[in-house]
């Protein structure tokens, strides 16, 4: 038979419905398993007022069940005088049974248990009471005489189990087979004569409810594009407004309202954010801009339309007021005044103020801008080519500086965003890319979100992230398990996604290099220099393995040099030896590989590093001699492959070293009794090694078989 079950509650905040009918579904049907008892389905429906589960065909009578229960040991239930001790006892009481029913299995006591077969009806109002008991609660709340917690009062109960009222009290609310319809439009209690969903979606249906989510969902998704449509607009409505809309009503019905049009010259974000934050409209567009009207979402009768439409514009006049307000306010201070408030403005413990930060933010930014220019040049072949440090310090400067605004203390939302119009009315001078600097520095602002689309964005964006990062590291803010209260990983992976995306020349050790702090912070921070390596590496390692499909071990083979070669070229690296896993020569490379790195490692494991070079005049035998002089050759052509982004040729001219290299080992004495030719011949290997190593660790690629 089908059970429904319906709490009827005080309205729920929207963001969270969801979470809650998840939990209720899942702690449901945890007590269902538990009880020995199966579904076919179920599923959850609700609305702000009440949330609903269904569940179809659970049986009618939980089967007898037999099973072997195992205790003590005997040694432990029985004393040395042959009598059953206090942990028997316990065994006996737990499981029901007697003495003279234990057995011994495997040299404990045992006993075969019998659980009774038990009807459904009489077991759901435990199972129910255990699985609202379990929910995890957002808020908790009490009431009436000290009634809960729970997440709303409750005030009415629906639990039928077939055509059966399932006798569960719970609150103080004793279960019937009632619901209720719309709070004003509709008065009268819905009876239900069985547990079914398509009947209790019709009546609810009759009395002004869309108990069911997506229907509610589609409903309200339709009418705004269509009514969009009859403007002329475009609906900016994001996916988790339109959640909200369906969650925070019952019947929904849409409007069409306007504000006046001089608030149109505020910055249209605040406006929008005003709109879909405070009121929950939906803003519309044409042609890409912002226009006077917009959505809203009523549950009334249609006679009532005028004036719901006037008292939404008169309370959206009135906060649109205020955002013009903030704003001009704002205007009238020079970006520096804001910088002085930040001068007084504590950024992390430890770590001086925001304006402190700020002053990091410029010089480390430059440091990394000077670093890339001669690379941006040569690509340009223009000396000229690359920032220009003066722009790339001013932007860097005032990126934060809107922190200090009333807009952005009212809408935190909009640090960076308000920034760029405030940057605009302060320099004349200020082009549309430093104005996307302004907002993108704090991209990307989640997993998965965009990066900064200009170069210059780049550079002030990882310039920032690496201070936090970098600085909180040095006064040992770093992240344990899941908790980063700094969002320290996000930083990180911003760090590597951005350096990788705009192909810096410049690798994690260079940049950590640029980080300066003073004195006494600086030791800090050298102290967890390797730290951050490893931390940076995790995340590089991610980046490899999620966006780029790297397995496991060639992952793990790149980042041995991931510090030193920049991000990108490691990752050219990893998709060439991706490709080429499958290929016949790649396993005669790798175990070539493997074998070199082995006999240059000293009894420690470490890598040897004999003092000066191979000398010709000691290489003897032919086969050193041949592979000496190709390698010359393959060495300049490996690094000039690499270096112009030609991996797959890298590991073409590398993979001729594999039959030289068998060679050699096979035609000649490495272990010479000659101290001269045994170093010469080991400081020849470490020359292939450090040829394979301007790829990748091979030891660390695992062949199949």
């Amino acid at each position: 038979m089908d059970f429904l079950f319906e709490l009827g509650l005080e309205e729920i905040p929207a963001r969270f419905m969801n979470g809650l009918l998840e939990d209720l579904q899942k702690q449901f049907l945890n007590q269902l398993k538990t009880a020995g008892l199966q579904c076919a389905s179920a599923e959850t429906l609700g609305t702000y007022r009440r949330l609903t589960l269904f569940v179809s065909d659970i049986p009618a009578e939980k089967p007898e069940l037999r099973k072997l229960a195992k205790g003590p040991k005997l040694a432990q239930a029985k004393d040395a005088g042959g009598q059953w001790t206090p942990a028997a006892l316990g065994f006996a009481k737990k499981n029901g049974v007697t003495y003279d029913q234990f057995k011994e299995v495997d040299g404990c006591v045992a006993a075969e248990v019998v659980q009774p077969a038990e009807k459904t009806l009489a077991l759901l109002p435990k199972l129910i009471e255990a699985a609202v008991k379990a929910m995890h609660l957002p808020i908790a709340m009490y009431w009436n005489a000290h009634e809960g917690p729970f997440v709303r009062p409750l005030h009415w109960l629906l639990a039928l189990y077939g055509s059966d009222i399932v006798p569960v009290t719970l609150f103080g609310i004793q279960a019937g087979r009632e619901t209720r319809g719309h709070r004003f439009l509709s008065s009268a209690a819905v009876s239900l004569s069985q547990a079914d969903r398509e009947t209790y979606i019709r009546k609810l249906a009759e009395t002004h409810v869309l108990v069911d989510f997506q229907v509610r969902w589609g409903r309200i998704n339709a009418e705004i594009q269509q009514k969009a449509a009859e403007l002329g607009a475009q609906p900016d409505c994001p996916p988790a407004l339109l959640q909200e809309l369906a969650y925070i009503t019952e019947e929904p019905k849409l409007l069409v309202a306007s504000f006046e049009a001089s608030f149109l010259s505020v910055p249209e974000e605040i406006l929008i954010l005003t709109m879909q934050k405070n009121q929950k409209y939906v803003p519309l567009k044409k042609n890409g801009r912002l226009t006077n009207q917009f959505l809203v979402l009523y549950e009334g009768r249609d006679a009532a339309v005028p004036n719901i439409r006037e008292g939404n514009e008169r309370v959206l006049r009135a906060r649109l007021a205020d955002a013009a307000f903030f704003v001009a306010e704002d205007q009238k201070v020079p970006l520096d005044d804001f910088l002085t408030t930040l001068g007084r403005t504590s950024f992390i413990e430890g770590l001086g103020s925001i304006r402190q930060k700020i002053d990091r933010n410029v010089a480390l930014a430059s440091a990394i801008a000077k670093s890339l220019n001669p690379k941006m040049a040569k690509e340009a072949r223009n000396p000229n080519a690359g920032f220009k440090l003066d722009r790339v310090e001013r932007v860097a400067k005032y990126a934060k500086a809107d922190l200090a605004s009333q807009a952005v203390f009212e809408f935190p939302e909009l640090q960076g965003v308000m920034g760029k119009y405030y940057y605009a009315h302060q320099f004349a001078d200020a082009d549309a890319e430093e104005m996307a600097v302004i907002e993108e520095h704090w991209w990307p602002k989640g997993a998965g979100a965009g990066l900064p689309s200009t170069a210059l964005g780049a550079v002030v964006a990882v310039a920032d992230k690496l201070d936090t990062l970098c600085g909180c590291f040095a006064v040992g803010k770093i992240p344990t398990g899941s908790s980063d209260p700094y969002a320290l990983r996000r930083a990180a992976q911003a760090i590597i996604d951005i350096v990788d995306t705009f192909k810096w020349e410049l690798g994690i050790a260079h940049l950590l290099s640029e980080v300066k702090f003073d004195s006494e912070l600086n030791e800090k921070f050298q102290l967890q220099s390797q730290n951050l390596i490893d931390f940076l590496t995790q995340r590089f390692e991610h980046r490899l393995k999620n966006i780029y499909k790297i397995d496991h071990d060639i992952a793990a083979a790149i980042l041995v040099q991931s510090w030193e070669r920049p991000v990108y070229r490691g990752v050219e690296a990893a998709r060439a030896l991706q490709k080429r896993r499958d290929v016949s020569d790649f396993k005669s490379i790798v175990k070539t590989a493997i074998r070199v790195e082995r006999i240059t490692l000293d009894s420690d494991g470490r890598p040897l590093m004999l003092p000066g070079f191979v000398e010709e005049e000691w290489l003897q035998e032919d086969e050193e001699k041949k592979l000496w002089k190709l390698l010359q050759e393959i060495k300049m052509e490996v690094s000039a492959a690499l270096a112009n982004s030609l991996p797959d040729l890298a590991l073409d001219k590398l993979f001729k070293l594999a039959s030289p290299v068998e060679i050699f080992f096979e035609k000649v004495l490495v272990n010479h009794e000659d101290q001269n030719l045994r170093e010469n011949r080991i400081k020849l290997l470490m020359e292939v090694r450090n040829v394979f190593k301007e790829i990748a660790d091979f030891e660390k690629v695992v062949l199949p078989g």
